[in-house]
């Protein structure tokens, strides 16, 4: 058995990053509909997202218990699966 870990973004983290880059768009942040975000609709996204108490967030929507607190909990697999 091995145990996979799937990977999350810590939200204050990401803020510092956007704040501090002098790009008009969010590299890899879309909205619902699959639309770009700019920076600062990505900043104003993220805030909503600590607003609500959480403090990381998914990169994908395969993880099963994941907690926005301390991301994913680990998945036992079998090798070779």
């Amino acid at each position: 058995m091995i145990k996979i870990i799937h990977i999350c973004v810590d939200i204050r983290g990401a803020i510092m990053r956007l704040s501090q880059s002098r790009a008009k768009m969010a590299p890899g942040m879309s909205d619902d509909n699959g639309r770009p975000l700019t920076r600062l609709q990505a900043i104003d996204a993220l805030m909503c997202e600590l607003a609500k108490g959480r403090k990381v967030l998914p990169m994908g929507n395969d993880c099963v218990g994941f907690d926005y607190q301390t991301g994913c909990p680990g998945h036992q697999v079998e090798e070779g699966a």
